[in-house]
């Protein structure tokens, strides 16, 4: 990697497999605190990292999988009071 400021993730379930996201993929990550709605980001929740499509409507976040058997999840201070985002994926590393 060039310079600083990436880091890697190894993916665990099915959760984003519609963008094309696989369960032992790697994702690298540029670390960055704030996103765009649309993006796939890392997020810090509950004490893990999740890999999920950022969305926001009229001051609410959600977490969007890329698979219909996941609901999204509501970001709310009462439930994750830890929440931020760790960095927007930037690719996608497929190891087989």
């Amino acid at each position: 990697l060039r310079g600083d400021g990436h880091f890697l993730l190894k993916v665990r379930g099915d959760s984003m497999k519609g963008a094309g996201i696989h369960h032992k993929d790697l994702v690298l990550v540029k670390k960055e605190e704030k996103a765009d709605g649309g993006e796939i980001v890392a997020a810090y929740l509950n004490g893990e990292a999740a890999v999920k499509r950022y969305q926001t409507k009229k001051g609410k976040i959600t977490l969007q999988p890329e698979n219909s058997a996941y609901a999204p999840i509501l970001i709310t201070p009462e439930k994750y009071p830890d929440f931020r985002i760790l960095g927007k994926v930037k690719a996608v590393i497929r190891i087989f």
